[in-house]
């Protein structure tokens, strides 16, 4: 269960949210979507227990989450696969994600020496490499090509059905390949006829 009741947030007196009450659909994918600088970031940090400063309350019935950010947050003293295997704590068991994501002939360069889109691609493998009930996807594709991001939402929506996915997107295409049900972020989080 996600469930957030009469949530509210502010900053310097400014409303970031507004008082918020929506429940979120559990093993489905639920997208998110409205222009950049409207709160979805924020509320996606009070889902994962990252922002606890709000007033309202936060249901969440499990505490395995796996938050996928915008920025890439990667050990730059290790390889792409140390990065995976440290992060993940998984030594094996993962080549699929790596022909996936075309990482193979990176496992061992180091962040710096890696594409803005291949270092999404290696964000994209550690936190689906991760143990989650809950996955936050917040703008995961920028930066990856058209017939890429076509294949990995085709591997996400197979291998994720059990799994409850949250979605931030601006990305009307994004929107559309990703399906399931899809919000559009305002006061009343109305959801969008499909």
């Amino acid at each position: 269960m996600i469930r957030l009741e009469k949530i509210k947030k502010e900053f310097n007196g400014k409303r970031i949210i507004p008082e918020l009450t929506i429940a979120f659909s559990e093993k489905e994918i639920n997208t998110i979507y409205a222009p950049s600088g409207a709160g979805k970031t924020t509320l996606m940090r009070i889902i994962a227990g990252l922002d606890k400063h709000f007033s309202g309350k936060r249901i969440i019935s499990t505490s395995k989450i796996a938050y996928l950010f915008q920025e890439d947050r990667l050990f730059p003293w290790y390889t792409a696969r140390q990065n995976i295997e440290v992060i993940t704590n998984r030594k094996e068991d993962y080549e699929n994600w790596i022909e996936i994501l075309e990482l193979g002939e990176h496992l061992d360069k180091y962040p710096n020496e890696l594409s803005g889109g291949m270092k999404r691609k290696l964000m994209l493998a550690i936190t689906f490499l991760s143990d989650f009930d809950i996955m936050i996807l917040d703008e995961p594709f920028k930066g990856i090509d058209h017939k890429s991001k076509e294949k990995i939402i085709y591997y996400i929506k197979e291998n994720a059905k059990e799994k409850t996915i949250l979605l931030i997107s601006h990305e009307m295409e994004e929107i559309k390949m990703m399906g399931g049900l899809v919000w559009k972020f305002n006061e009343r989080m109305e959801r969008q006829q499909e």
